[in-house]
């Protein structure tokens, strides 16, 4: 729905917001540009183009985009929308920084008829056109009917407009700047057959190949000056940011029963007041934590306390009952027919052990020994938690409410056949097995108008206390990890949690949210084996340890030993099957059998370059490369795939099925380039713009 037929529905809160957004907006070239008055060295949170960001600017940021996000969304920011709000206000810096500077070398602006014409003129923006409904159904009209009487209209709808006419010169050039840089991707017709070729042109070849796992690994050893080396070689591929690694303890604050008692005293009277009350729906909103709709309910939809309190009668107020770790009060305010029938019952269900005769004649004689016992004075619960065979079992077979239809053909004509309650003199058979049947609640078509008063068990200032001081008892004269690890196996409520590889900017710890502190923490304040303090998480006292502190760079050989050594452990297999084949010839099978077991030969038909497949070898792209190197009739020597080493000839290959026109294979081509280009303009955008993000320190 467009924001104009919505706008009116926000908090009176956005109007303020959207316009501190647009006056903070504006400042900022005042307050935080190159010259700005609060710049400060001490306090940077990174660097951008040669440009010192202080944390007074990226506040600035902050607050625009935190207001932004509230005008957009109808509410407040939440702790775990921060991070979302943080890089919005990062990317708009780098914009500022880096993006402008580019506008500026290739002399694109947007002039001050071009702005007015995307706002209301013959080319309105989609954004413009966004805002008034449909864009299918737009016409410029609507924005010059809304802007001749924008004075009449509500505030807020009057900054929302002003922000969106504000923003729309930064819009447009930023679309400029990426259009200009779609326009040099060029697909050539050359590449547009090589692309034919690769995708249609198939070969046929004769191979023998040797699988890497033929080498046991157990004969093939590593040593680590080997795997350093690798590492060393192939540097780029283990680059890694830095991180820390704690293990944590976590004091979590729970209600207890005290604080369940107190409020369970708390609801019983308050339940006088609401039997009193006239005004019921004003009462519930009141004093609910959730408030719920006075509305009509089955009394299987009811707690089971009420359920179980006979019939509800108009005007009683009944609970408190606890549910699902809420105290619900229940009023009755009347009552009416509904188009089904409910009712209640319990089962003890006798399965066939198969569904030969003699299994199903075995699972009833016992059922009906079960039946009679019941007859004689024997629980039916008893016996249900004894010989019940589903989840009802320890339940002493109680289903609950169900309403008519819900169970299965034979079984709903058994209960709402019975006209009273009691046991069933008869078994009930289905497809599930035999049943013994006892109707608790008769059948009822009554619906009852319930006003419900919840309130949510909650810990006590007491209780958070009391774990508190538990937690700092725990942290008290924990000098370094030793005694760290040594108290926490001194008490076993405690589990000692892992949370390894913590970026620099991540807020959570594994599950827990807003985190942030203790992440601070870790790269700001902490050295491997240093013991936090008690920090707060939610509702959670946390005591972390720092286990590891990596910096950026090349990765350590212990991070990434198993994956190195999988790869040198190849390297080597490939040598070793490599050096065997060389010395052997004939043909590829005779060389198959000469090099034993593990060695396969084959043929393999319709390898194109594109596909990277070969039947018999599979995903090999080294091969197939080496495929289209090689002229027919043509043998390599001993290729190094991805997982075997091979002999390939090439048998023939199919002349390239040239097209009369490229124009679709340069379409594809382009299509599938131009999905990447603006994330690639941005990503070539930051790395020219050497951006350092410090921000972990202060946020």
């Amino acid at each position: 729905m467009a924001i104009f037929n919505e706008i009116n529905k926000r908090s009176g809160i956005v109007v303020g917001t959207v316009v501190v957004a647009l006056l903070l907006f504006l400042a900022t070239d005042l307050f935080f540009g190159q010259n700005s008055i609060l710049k400060s060295s001490d306090n940077k949170v990174g660097e951008i183009s040669g440009h010192n960001v202080s944390i007074e600017e990226y506040q600035q940021q902050l607050a625009i985009a935190e207001q932004n996000f509230a005008m957009q969304n109808n509410r407040a920011a939440t702790e775990n929308d921060r991070a979302q709000i943080q890089e919005t206000a990062w990317n708009q810096l780098i914009f500022e920084y880096s993006y402008r500077e580019e506008f500026e070398k290739l002399g694109l602006t947007v002039t001050d008829e071009e702005w007015l014409d995307l706002a209301k003129g013959d080319f309105i923006h989609p954004v413009v056109k966004q805002l008034f409904g449909n864009p299918e159904t737009f016409n410029k009209s609507m924005v010059e009917n809304f802007t001749a009487n924008l004075q009449n209209y509500p505030q807020q709808d009057q900054a929302l407009w002003n922000y969106i006419d504000y923003k729309l010169p930064e819009i447009r050039i930023r679309e400029k700047y990426t259009n200009l840089l779609k326009k040099t991707d060029y697909v050539t017709t050359a590449e547009a057959k090589r692309d034919q070729a690769a995708n249609t042109q198939k070969a046929t070849i004769k191979y023998v190949t040797v699988p890497f796992f033929n080498i046991a690994d157990s004969t093939v050893t590593v040593t680590d000056a080997e795997l350093q080396k690798y590492i060393d070689t192939h540097s780029k591929s283990y680059q890694t940011e830095a991180s820390r690694s704690l293990d944590y303890v976590v004091f979590s604050v729970t209600p207890t029963k005290a604080d369940s008692m107190a409020l369970s005293k708390d609801l019983e009277a308050l339940a006088s007041e609401f039997k009193s009350t006239d005004n019921d729906s004003s009462f519930v909103q009141f004093n609910s934590d959730e408030p719920v709709q006075v509305t009509y309910s089955r009394m299987g939809e009811l707690a089971e306390g009420l359920q179980n309190a006979g019939t509800p009668e108009q005007g009683v107020v009944y609970g408190p009952y606890l549910l699902n770790n809420s105290f619900k009060l229940y009023k009755v305010l009347g009552q009416k027919e509904d188009t089904v029938f409910s009712a209640r019952a319990s089962h003890i269900l006798f399965r066939a052990a198969g569904e030969d005769p003699e299994s199903k004649a075995k699972a009833k004689a016992e059922a009906q020994k079960i039946l009679n016992d019941i007859k004689g004075g024997t629980s039916f619960e008893e016996m249900a938690k004894e010989f019940g065979t589903d989840g009802t079992a320890p339940k002493g077979g109680d289903l609950g409410w169900f309403t008519e239809g819900m169970m299965v053909g034979p079984f709903n004509d058994a209960i709402f056949g019975a006209s009273k309650t009691g046991l069933l003199p008869n078994l009930v058979e289905t497809n599930f097995g035999y049943h013994i049947v006892k109707v608790t609640e008769p059948k009822t078509k009554k619906l009852y108008k319930i006003a419900e008063v919840n309130r949510t068990v909650s810990y006590s200032e007491e209780t958070k206390e009391a774990v508190y001081q538990a937690a700092v008892s725990f942290a008290a004269d924990l000098s370094d990890s030793a005694a760290f690890y040594a108290k926490a196996k001194e008490n076993p409520a405690l589990t000692v949690t892992a949370a390894n590889n913590l970026r620099q900017n991540d807020r959570n710890l594994n599950s827990m949210r807003n985190a942030r502190e203790l992440i601070k923490w870790a790269y700001n304040d902490a050295e491997p084996g240093d013991v936090s303090q008690v920090m707060t998480i939610d509702d959670q006292f946390v005591i972390a340890v720092l286990k590891t502190a990596k910096d950026k760079g090349t990765a350590n050989l212990e991070d990434v030993k198993d994956e190195v050594a999988n790869k040198v452990r190849m390297e080597k297999k490939a040598e070793i099957i490599t050096e065997k084949l060389k010395g052997l010839n004939g043909t590829f099978e005779e060389i198959a059998a000469k090099y034993g077991s593990g060695a396969s030969a084959g043929m393999a038909e319709a390898v194109t370059m594109n596909s990277n497949y070969v039947t018999g070898l599979g995903y090999d792209p080294i091969v197939v490369g080496r495929i289209f190197g090689l002229k027919p009739n043509q043998k390599s020597g001993p290729i190094a795939g991805q997982s075997n080493v091979s002999i390939i000839e090439l048998v023939s290959i199919d002349p390239v099925q040239e097209v009369a026109d490229y124009a679709a294979n340069k379409n594809q081509l382009a299509q599938q380039r131009g999905g990447r280009t603006e994330y690639m303009i941005s990503e070539s955008i930051k790395k020219a713009s050497d951006v350092t993000d410090t921000r972990y320190k202060f946020f």
